[in-house]
């Protein structure tokens, strides 16, 4: 169970990602905070059903209306007591925040996504990116890795809408932006 994804002079193995996925996913539960696969977290669980080789991040969504800027502080006191290193203070200020993984030395970036009419959108340092409604009014319950995880509701709609038709096909690793689609500007809706 503890194959070794780059080489052998890494953490990233099936073990340290369960373990760290696990720790987060516990810390959320415990504030009752319902928190999801998203991005290339979710294109892993979706796609290829194990962590994708090259990723070196974990991704996760959440709700505005579950967290209060208060909770969210009590969340990255609670994952850095898990030895989670805060990352990129002064980022802090986006809908956004980051920290690094202790076993696998992944950044884990979470994201907060804020509901409208139409759709759902999320900030990010590059602009915005924006989801069909009826990808996130449910979320729907999966395994990974032995794992209960959350995931939006038709996850192969949501990783369509974010990476396109080919979201199947996997791509030799360029810049994110080359892959997500996103704005610079706050859109009136889809």
């Amino acid at each position: 169970m503890s194959e070794i994804f780059y080489d052998a002079n890494t953490n990233i193995t099936q073990e340290n990602i369960k373990k760290e996925i696990e720790i987060i996913t516990t810390v959320f539960k415990e504030m009752s905070i319902r928190i999801f696969f998203h991005a290339g977290t979710l294109l892993s669980a979706i796609r290829d059903k194990n962590f994708i080789p090259y990723n070196n991040d974990y991704d996760f969504g959440m709700f505005r209306e579950e967290i209060t800027a208060d909770m969210r502080e009590k969340i990255i006191e609670k994952l850095v007591n898990n030895k989670f290193i805060l990352r990129e203070l002064r980022r802090q200020s986006y809908p956004v925040f980051k920290l690094y993984a202790p076993y696998t030395h992944c950044n884990t970036d979470f994201f907060i996504f804020e509901k409208r009419e139409n759709d759902y959108y999320h900030g990010s340092w590059k602009g915005y990116h924006y989801f069909l409604k009826e990808t996130l009014d449910t979320l729907d319950e999966s395994e990974f890795m032995g794992l209960k995880i959350l995931i939006p509701h038709n996850p192969e709609l949501f990783l369509e809408y974010m990476y396109g038709k080919d979201w199947k096909t996997p791509k030799k690793m360029k810049k994110p932006d080359d892959y997500c689609n996103w704005t610079k500007e706050l859109k009136n809706g889809l």
